[in-house]
């Protein structure tokens, strides 16, 4: 008897030690059936959505509930998922403005604050701080409006490149601004070259019609969201020691003479000076359709690309992505739901 009830002790304190052993660890378990199983249902949701039409009417309102909604009927109650949208502008362009108050104010005077764009209306929300290290958390684009405010930045800019937020530097360039920028940020960031030669500014259009070339896009953006056509002729600034910027794929506009005065790629733009504010004898505007090709731009340059719903997800747990293409009007876009189980 005495033998064992010592076994049975021992039995008991292996359990007891067993337990306590496995409190210092984490056991994962989880099963790809099951996050299989998640996809294909993330996919026919992304397909039932598109097909009733229901993902184009939210890009057309700018209303992500209706689609939030319908997820909820479709997705199992245990699941979590983000969603965003890539490829169209977003219904709001967030932008901060690293220069004083007035001169925000005075960039989105040339803007506007809500403008159409193929039947979908679009807001410019713009804030500003002249101290880079206070950028509003909520805005995707970054406006510079000088060199100088931009020099001993580069670090922080790309952390803002690395983190999907976008910059954009408005201001005219000469050589000096090239031969003084000791962090090649114009080089490295904005990938901007200097180019030898005679004459620059005034009369510019549209570099290329290459799909899908920044070129392409903003043309498109500004002849949908403006009363002008893809050939309308720009007025910059004529002078010929600045803007001689060098062309290539990434170039928007360039001038007669050869030179770039808008470019972008998809972490970076540079829009040249120009004049926008001024009016003529009727009252009109001065180079409107300057600001109507400015506008375009912003909204390339601001990353087109919005969260239908926001969410983080997990760091010790596989999750699926689902995905699908789509057209708006013409203007091909990506819906992508990352989605995982919350308990696993």
């Amino acid at each position: 008897m005495k033998g064992f009830m010592r076994i049975l002790e021992a039995f008991i304190a292996s359990i007891i030690l067993f337990a306590s052993i496995t409190y210092f660890f984490s056991i994962t378990n989880y099963s790809f059936w099951d996050s299989a199983t998640l996809r294909t249902t993330a996919e026919d949701a992304l397909r039932s959505l598109y097909m009733s039409g229901m993902l184009n009417q939210s890009i057309y309102n700018g209303d992500t509930a209706p689609i939030k909604s319908a997820l909820s009927r479709f997705l199992p109650g245990t699941a979590e998922y983000a969603m965003y949208v890539s490829g169209v502008p977003p219904p709001s362009l967030r932008i901060h403005c690293v220069c004083a108050t007035n001169e925000a104010d005075a960039i989105q005077s040339r803007l506007g604050g809500i403008f159409m764009y193929k039947g979908r209306a679009v807001t410019i929300l713009m804030s500003a701080d002249p101290d880079a290290t206070k950028v509003d958390k909520a805005a995707n684009l970054i406006l510079f409006t000088d060199t100088a405010s931009m020099q001993g930045n580069k670090p922080l800019m790309e952390q803002w490149l690395s983190s999907g937020r976008r910059i954009m530097l408005f201001s005219n360039l000469a050589e000096t601004d090239f031969l003084s920028d000791v962090d090649n940020i114009l080089g490295g960031v904005f990938g901007l070259a200097w180019q030898s030669g005679t004459g620059s500014g005034g009369t510019a259009g549209f570099y290329s019609d290459v799909v899908p070339s920044p070129s392409y896009t903003v043309k498109k953006y500004f002849t949908h969201s403006s009363a002008y056509d893809e050939n309308e002729k720009f007025s910059f600034t004529a002078d010929p020691d600045l803007n001689r910027v060098a062309v290539d794929i990434n170039s928007i506009v360039t001038s007669t003479e050869g030179y770039s005065l808008v470019k972008a790629s998809k972490g970076s733009a540079w829009f040249a000076g120009y004049d926008g504010d001024s009016v003529d004898d009727d009252g009109a505007v001065i180079n409107d359709d300057v600001n109507k090709l400015f506008r375009a731009a912003l909204m390339f340059a601001e990353g087109e690309r919005y969260a239908i719903k926001n969410a983080a997800p997990p760091s010790r747990q596989p999750y699926s992505v689902a995905t699908l293409t789509g057209s708006v009007d013409g203007d091909p876009y990506i819906m992508t739901i990352l989605i995982w189980s919350v308990f696993y």
